[in-house]
């Protein structure tokens, strides 16, 4: 998502084998239906539920990153509806990986054998991909997902961070049973923002985000998730 700069970012190998290789993928945590619970009531308190319903938008705009077979979307889709809600939904992974039944509530899979970190700006395929998913989104999910499983964590969380539109969330799930990452929490921060001062120099743009840390580690994953809001 965001522009072409620095060093070349590859994803963790295990990643790229996911890519290179054919056939679904197989995660321990992958989109199970019990997930929506595990995720939305108890690891964030409701918080992303919350913020939808309080937009007074019909039809919010979310993205899944990494959806698995994506049986907690269901799940979601349902929660939402039962409040009056039409979300429209896509969803972003390593492979088109969503059940069936699933793919018939989801509006676009952007899923493109390529991780997030590689997506190139100058490549015509992926610019397209930049262009179908920035700035759109009032709520952008990452639950063990693609800022967790990265070498290039405040990247992908800026990049992430560009999909949201004006008063859009995120909440994004970072490894915190790596120790590089919990113990680098502010440099992380810092590089966030150093993303964003670089791609506003570039585009001419005012693009503000609040960072935080949100809550418990997830019982689950040992991980934690990052709020980000854009401001502006």
């Amino acid at each position: 998502m965001s522009p072409k700069y620095g060093h070349t970012r590859r994803p963790a190998k295990y990643i790229e084998h996911c890519v290179t290789q054919p056939g679904k993928d197989i995660w321990r945590l992958n989109g199970q239906e019990r997930r929506f619970s595990q995720i939305y009531h108890k690891d964030l308190d409701y918080q992303p539920l919350n913020h939808i319903a309080k937009l007074g938008v019909d039809k919010p705009k979310i993205m899944i990153l990494g959806p698995g077979k994506g049986r907690d979307i269901l799940e979601l889709n349902g929660s939402l509806a039962k409040i009056g809600l039409k979300p429209e939904i896509d969803v972003f992974g390593l492979k088109k990986t969503i059940d069936e039944d699933v793919a018939k509530i989801v509006k676009n899979d952007y899923s493109a054998n390529i991780a997030l970190e590689s997506i190139d700006p100058e490549n015509e395929e992926h610019k397209k991909l930049i262009d179908a998913m920035k700035g759109k989104y009032h709520l952008v999910m990452a639950p063990s997902s693609a800022t967790y499983f990265t070498n290039h964590v405040a990247y992908n969380l800026f990049s992430a961070a560009l999909m949201l539109s004006k008063g859009g969330m995120a909440f994004l799930e970072i490894d915190f049973a790596n120790p590089k990452v919990a113990k680098n929490l502010n440099n992380v921060d810092v590089a966030f923002k150093k993303h964003v001062q670089i791609y506003n120099n570039i585009h001419g743009t005012k693009l503000e985000f609040g960072f935080a840390p949100y809550g418990k580690l997830t019982e689950e994953n040992h991980g934690k998730y990052i709020l980000i809001m854009r401001n502006k």
